[in-house]
C-alpha cells in the first residue's frame, strides 16, 4: 500500500510496477497455467476439472478472501485463454489486468499520511 502512496520515491513505484505487471504474472502463468493446468490436463485430468482446480489455487494463494470469487473467474478465463493462445496470451491479459488495477490504485491512492 505504501508504494501506492505520492510520497514513494517515483523509482520504487516503478520497480513495484514492473514486479506486478510483468514478473508475477509471468511466474503465476508460468505455476498456474502450464504447471498445473497444463499438468493436470496432460495426466488426463478433464479441461474443466484442471481449470477449477488451478483457479481454485490461483484464487487462494492470493490470500485475500473478498477477492476470491473474482480472481477464480478470472483464472479461469486465463485458462480458456492459455488453451487458445499459449503462455503469451494468458501472461498478456494477467499483465494487462494488473497494469489497470496498479494504475488504478496509483490514481485513487491516499494522499500522504491520510489513513486508509
Amino acid at each position: 500500500r505504501r508504494a501506492l502512496d505520492p510520497a514513494t520515491p517515483a523509482a520504487v513505484r516503478a520497480a513495484v510496477f514492473a514486479v506486478a505487471v510483468l514478473l508475477a504474472p509471468l511466474g503465476e502463468e508460468i505455476m498456474h497455467r502450464a504447471t498445473i493446468f497444463g499438468g493436470l490436463v496432460g495426466a488426463g485430468a478433464g479441461v474443466r476439472s484442471a481449470a477449477a482446480l488451478s483457479s481454485l489455487f490461483f484464487a487462494a494463494l492470493h490470500l485475500s478472501m473478498p477477492h476470491v470469487p473474482t480472481l477464480f473467474f478470472f483464472a479461469l478465463l486465463l485458462c480458456a485463454l492459455y488453451r487458445r493462445g499459449g503462455l503469451a496470451a494468458s501472461f498478456g491479459a494477467h499483465a494487462a489486468f494488473n497494469a489497470a488495477n496498479l494504475a488504478l490504485g496509483f490514481l485513487v491512492a491516499p494522499a500522504a499520511g491520510a489513513p486508509g
